[in-house]
C-alpha cells in the first residue's frame, strides 16, 4: 500500500519529514516496481531502496516499509508491504482508506494505490479454505420431517 506525502500523510518519522533528504538517497540496491491498479488501465512505476520498517515478529503480517520514488510524479511515497490472508472476509486495509479518502476524513494517510501480489499464497491459505469448505458441509443442519 502506498500513501504520498502530502499534509495528511504519515510517514515513521512522522507528518512533514522529508524521506528523500537522506533515506533514499544512500540505499543500495535500488530496484524498480510496477504496482499496477486495479483497474489494470495504467501502473505506477516506484524505485525503492532497502525497507526502512520491518516488524521482527515471529507470527504476523511480516510488514515492510520501504521509501519509494514514484517514476511518473517525480514524488516520494510511502510503500507498505505485508502479507494479507486472502481467505479473511474483512475488507482491505486499502479499501478501508479509500472510502476514508473520499469521505474528507482527516488525519486518514492518503491512498496512491493498492494491491495483492497474484499467484502467491502460503499452504495456511488452501488448507484454511479446504477446512471452511469442509466445515460448511459438516455442521450444515439437516431439516428434521415430520410424520
Amino acid at each position: 500500500m502506498l500513501m504520498s506525502e502530502d499534509g495528511r500523510s504519515w510517514t515513521p518519522q512522522g507528518p512533514g519529514f522529508d524521506p528523500g533528504s537522506s533515506t533514499f538517497r544512500y540505499e543500495l540496491p535500488v530496484v524498480k516496481v510496477t504496482w499496477p491498479e486495479k483497474t489494470v488501465t495504467r501502473s505506477h512505476a516506484y524505485l525503492m531502496g532497502k525497507p526502512t520498517f520491518r516488524a521482527l515478529e515471529l507470527l504476523g503480517h511480516g510488514m515492510r516499509g520501504y521509501v519509494a520514488y514514484e517514476c511518473e510524479t517525480g514524488r516520494f511515497v510511502w510503500l507498505k508491504d505485508m502479507w494479507r490472508a486472502s481467505y479473511m472476509l474483512t475488507k482491505t486495509e486499502g479499501e478501508v482508506l479509500w472510502k476514508l479518502n473520499a469521505a474528507g476524513v482527516s488525519h486518514v494517510p492518503t491512498l496512491v494505490c493498492d494491491g495483492n501480489v497474484h499467484d502467491q499464497a502460503t499452504i495456511t491459505a488452501y488448507w484454511w479454505e479446504r477446512i471452511q469448505a469442509r466445515s460448511d458441509t459438516l455442521y450444515r443442519s439437516t431439516p428434521v420431517r415430520s410424520s
